[in-house]
């Protein structure tokens, strides 16, 4: 995939590209939106577009051995901090630290995206504090959550926020309306109750 080819958010998409071809991309971001909206499909696809090595109209080209690689998950400039179990401990933000201490190894830029960012303790929080502080070169941090407002102000202030919307109503037809066994009336309800979040809108399906 790509930016591009990424469904709905047009206006984050068109952001980030900007950041891109006008060479400020932060060493820190935060996406913002409710769950089901593309936060984690973004982060990734911006990932491979930093480390692309023939951007095509400011936008990841799919067919370089970076992109591969990204798309594949495989890419060892593409870090994910996830929550170990409730939370995001402090463990994983000084095992992240010692290897922001290397320079990447075959990208332009190591790109960390740290998933569910609320769910960091406040230990990590401010662990994690110090890093933005002093950020290495040549890493970008992009901290993904639906509730920004849970997050440390300290750790907000010193992120680009990047605000995800709620998907149309019409994107999330057309999405649900590919899966094996559904009707049109159902795909109409679960798309008009999802409000915005193609999340939502799969559970009610299932329902």
């Amino acid at each position: 995939m790509s930016l591009s080819s990424i469904p709905g958010q047009a206006r984050a998409k068109r952001f980030l590209q900007q950041l891109f071809r006008k060479g400020l991309v932060p060493h820190a971001l935060l996406f913002s939106g409710l769950a089901g909206v593309g936060k984690g499909l973004l982060a990734r696809e911006f990932a491979g577009l930093l480390n692309c090595k023939q951007p095509q109209n400011h936008d990841g080209c799919n067919h370089c051995s970076s992109c591969r690689k990204s798309a594949a998950g495989i890419h060892p400039d593409l870090l994910w901090v996830k929550p170990d179990g409730a939370n995001i401990k402090i463990e994983q933000i000084r095992n992240l630290q010692e290897q922001l201490r290397f320079p990447p190894f075959e990208g332009f830029r190591r790109v960390t995206i740290l998933e569910d960012a609320h769910r960091l303790r406040e230990e990590a929080g401010n662990a994690l504090l110090k890093l933005l502080e002093e950020p290495p070169k040549n890493n970008v941090l992009i901290l993904i959550t639906p509730e920004p407002q849970m997050l440390l102000q300290t750790l907000v202030s010193r992120c680009c926020h990047v605000r995800l919307q709620p998907l149309e109503k019409q994107l999330i037809m057309e999405t649900l309306e590919t899966l094996p066994g559904v009707d049109a009336s159902t795909v109409h309800r679960a798309a008009r109750l999802s409000m915005g979040s193609l999340d939502h809108a799969r559970r009610f399906m299932e329902d």
